[in-house]
């Protein structure tokens, strides 16, 4: 079977037209993207990019991204290694940055990005003990918090759960970022928490998960303003249609800052929601159909419209 890519441009509803969902574009990934593991996507220069990784070899490609085929352009290579496990993109002081893990050992690498797409030295960063220790994160994610860069790592096999601020230093070793990743919270969730779908609303942050433990469940979670005192959980035991039959989910913020987020099953099949404003319910917009069995589910904001990848 050759994998496929799935590529929507998704409009939402404006005053006197409906939410509506373009024909998708469907070709083999290899064509697009050559071999890949991991994904991110990042602003350079004003225009949304992705990054995809190679774990074998430790290849790392940058892709611009437009809303008309072919959709991606190559924009640039770099190596970061062998064996990373996943990758993440955040943006401080208007230097865009790449965040590398690996689950086993809970070592990050933090690199900046050049305007032409080098990549700097990298800050290393590992905690081997409490608060925070860093090793067998399932998931790893970045957001901004007050104004601040902030990242969480979740082990769904143990609960255990963290947060992290990353601050810019006055200075650093020459070719290495300005960063300081610094632990500020760190407790135990229960286990089998995953799809995590991280949105803003109102200034404040907020993340949607899926327990695929006994009956499965589904909570909204509000990140403190503080970090310091963590998470508050919103709404827990939620109505997602055929929940555990997921397993993909991804957000979808639109200009006005409204979440909108996506899901997917293993045959393609999702269905955008728009949630509710007190993080109650949701409403569903529109059902998408994208290829069989995909490995990651992106979207990609250009103004009011969205690209919507299936890869």
């Amino acid at each position: 079977m050759v994998l496929q890519v799935g590529v929507f441009v998704f409009d939402p509803a404006s005053e006197g037209s409906a939410a509506k969902l373009s024909s998708p574009t469907m070709v083999p990934a290899h064509d697009i993207f050559g071999d890949y593991d991991s994904i991110a996507s990042v602003e350079l220069g004003g225009t949304p990019h992705l990054v995809v990784y190679e774990r074998e070899s430790g290849a790392a490609r940058f892709y611009a991204a437009s809303l008309t085929a072919p959709f991606f352009t190559p924009a640039g290579n770099a190596d970061l290694g062998v064996e990373w496990d996943a990758i993440e993109c955040f943006v401080l002081a208007n230097q865009p940055h790449l965040m590398c893990y690996k689950r086993k050992d809970g070592h990050f690498e933090f690199r900046a990005i050049g305007q032409k797409h080098t990549l700097s030295d990298a800050l290393e960063f590992h905690r081997s003990h409490e608060p925070g220790p860093t090793a067998g994160f399932t998931m790893i994610r970045s957001f901004v918090a007050m104004n601040q860069v902030a990242f969480m790592g979740y082990n769904s096999e143990t609960g255990a759960v963290a947060m992290y601020t990353v601050a810019a230093t006055v200075s650093a070793p020459p070719g290495k970022p300005t960063l300081q990743p610094l632990c500020v919270w760190s407790h135990t969730w229960a286990k089998n928490w995953t799809r995590f779908v991280f949105f803003a609303m109102g200034g404040a942050n907020f993340f949607l998960k899926t327990n695929t433990g006994g009956k499965g469940n589904v909570n909204i979670d509000r990140i403190m303003d503080g970090l310091i005192t963590g998470t508050l959980e919103v709404s827990t035991q939620m109505d997602l249609h055929e929940a555990l039959d997921q397993t993909l989910n991804a957000a979808l913020v639109l200009e006005d800052g409204s979440p909108y987020f996506l899901t997917c099953k293993a045959d393609g099949s999702g269905v955008i929601y728009r949630i509710h404003p007190d993080c109650q319910g949701w409403d569903e917009v529109l059902p998408v159909v994208g290829p069989d069995k995909p490995a990651h589910l992106l979207t990609l904001r250009f103004g009011t419209r969205h690209l919507v990848l299936f890869c």
